[in-house]
């Protein structure tokens, strides 16, 4: 329900600004993504039974964006994503079974940005701007390596996307499928190539409640990408 709003709110926006100048084109980039919080327990009748550490994780990200003059130096910028999130997780438990191992999950995304423009010289403009995103996960894998009582292994895993986890399964790891969050971003644009900076901040717990994860893990992304965009004549 809140990605059919998000999107209709997308629609909305984009036909009032109907008029208004605007532009399309393709954005690619790359992602400093993990999980937050980077350290967590689960616990069971007050004992701590798992304890998880998260560190950064690179991927990538690549799409269509636009973005539609509303003002003189203001602008709504969106497109359609796919962004590669995830991060490096190490588990310990009492049970010793212990490891690490990556989760990448990659996403549709749409993201929508209200954004400020200064322009510094002909052809040459700084921006600045903040907003919203919704995500839909497409896929998701992982893989390390965990010793237990019985000796060392290896896995590898297609993650899968449920919003419950009644069995308490802690392999394979299952996330909710949707993910959501705000947006904060800036860059320079010469001649309509543009180099951004941008900071995803989650807002969906990423793993059902469980006694494998009781802790709100959310996603994170500092993201570095660059744009070309084409005028649109109407």
């Amino acid at each position: 329900m809140r990605m059919r709003i998000f999107l209709i709110t997308i629609a909305f926006l984009y036909g009032i600004c109907g008029e208004a100048q605007w532009r399309i084109g393709i954005q690619a980039g790359y992602n400093h993504a993990r999980f937050s919080p980077g350290s967590a327990s689960t616990e069971d009748n007050f004992t701590t039974i798992y304890t998880y550490t998260t560190s950064p994780l690179g991927r990538g990200q690549i799409g269509i964006v636009t973005d539609v003059h509303v003002a003189s130096s203001w602008l709504l910028r969106s497109g359609v994503m796919i962004n590669g999130k995830g991060t490096r997780m190490t588990k310990a438990s009492v049970f010793s079974d212990t490891g690490s191992r990556f989760i990448e999950v990659y996403y549709l995304e749409v993201p929508l940005t209200i954004v400020h423009q200064w322009n510094m010289s002909k052809g040459f403009q700084v921006f600045a701007g903040a907003g919203v995103y919704g995500a839909r996960a497409l896929h998701g894998a992982e893989k390390g390596e965990y010793t237990s009582w019985s000796g060392r292994y290896g896995i590898y895993n297609l993650v899968e996307f449920r919003t419950t986890n009644p069995e308490n399964s802690g392999l394979p790891t299952i996330i909710n499928p949707l993910d959501y969050g705000f947006i904060l971003t800036a860059g320079i644009e010469h001649r309509r190539i543009q180099f951004l900076l941008s900071y995803g901040h989650g807002l969906q717990q990423l793993f059902p409640t469980s006694l494998v994860f009781n802790d709100k893990f959310t996603t994170r992304v500092l993201s570095i990408s660059a744009a070309y965009l084409f005028n649109v004549t109407r």
